[in-house]
């Protein structure tokens, strides 16, 4: 799809064409993907995991270490630090383990999807176009700049349509414990 927005041939299988908009292809599109994953918190890529402390303690600074999942590609959020009482909760990642100091460690991330069945329309539309934007100076040439210009402005429209969509999905400022404290109760 990316390759017809930007006029290039089509091609049948890009894992065993050996074209140069193959291997344009295969040496782009896992990188944008995973790019996309990490840019936005796409709902149809969110996880979330009880981790478990690794047997293993880290040499200092952090008294536990917990193994990320397999398929972990960025952390939204530590629900651990938004207890009240882990006021004072660090951590940091370093390569595929969380350190911390806290005995535990609920996280909600976005997972590597590798079934591109599962990308939904909205999510494919940018794909598309962050795709055919990578691959404009490979298969279109230096001098395509007004086909670069277009494209980069349907990405830009495409991304923030796709982003108001999946942000009007959830709504997870509700009354939360401090907005109770604060403002009683509202019932009439």
């Amino acid at each position: 799809m990316s390759l017809g927005r930007i006029g290039s041939k089509k091609l049948t299988n890009y894992t065993t064409d050996s074209s140069t908009e193959a291997e344009a292809c295969r040496l782009h599109f896992w990188h944008t993907v995973n790019f996309l994953l990490e840019s936005f918190d796409w709902p149809f890529a969110r996880a979330r995991s009880e981790l478990t402390a690794s047997e293993t303690t880290p040499d200092f600074q952090w008294g536990y270490q917990y193994a990320l999942p397999d398929d972990f590609l960025c952390l939204r959020h530590n629900y651990t630090e938004s207890e009240s009482e882990y006021v004072d909760c660090r951590w940091e990642i370093e390569g595929t383990y969380l350190m911390t100091d806290d005995s535990e460690v609920d996280l909600k991330y976005t997972k590597k999807i590798t079934d591109t069945t599962l990308f939904p329309p909205l999510f494919i539309e940018v794909l598309v176009l962050q795709l055919a934007y990578k691959l404009i100076p490979m298969v279109a040439g230096t001098e395509a700049r007004t086909l670069t210009e277009t494209i980069e402005r349907e990405l830009v429209a495409k991304t923030a349509k796709a982003r108001t969509k999946y942000l009007q999905e959830s709504n997870t400022s509700g009354r939360s414990d401090w907005h109770w404290a604060r403002y009683g109760s509202r019932t009439k």
